[in-house]
């Protein structure tokens, strides 16, 4: 191997490693409940549960993304982990964007503590 195949692999390596791996979060919420809640009108049925979806976009837009809203696809995931719940309190929401050189990936997570309403 020569100099300048040296030199251009270096750059190379130089190029992704400034690029790759940064994680940014996007954006977030805290609320107080995914549905209307009256004070007191619920009971808590399990400890604070957690789901996340995540989806890659490549070049040209190729991406693994589902159609439809990644939030309340968390939120039914999530549910799902607390039997008989049907609802979350001291819920919180974000997105993180990881990018790993030409692919990044986009990660959407809900957390809240799972609670039955009284109805």
């Amino acid at each position: 191997m020569n100099i300048k195949s040296i030199a251009i692999v270096a750059s190379c390596a130089l190029g992704i490693a400034l690029t790759t791996g940064c994680r940014t979060n996007v954006g977030g919420a805290i609320m107080a409940s995914t549905k209307p809640i009256t004070q007191g009108q619920y009971v808590v049925v399990g400890d604070r549960v957690e789901a996340s979806e995540s989806s890659w976009m490549g070049p040209f837009g190729f991406t693994t993304a589902k159609p439809g809203n990644p939030s309340l696809r968390c939120l039914d995931e999530a549910l799902k982990k607390a039997p008989g719940a049907d609802a979350l309190i001291e819920t919180g929401y974000n997105v993180e964007y990881v990018n790993y050189g030409i692919v990044k990936q986009l990660i959407t997570r809900v957390v809240g503590t799972p609670v039955k309403t009284n109805k």
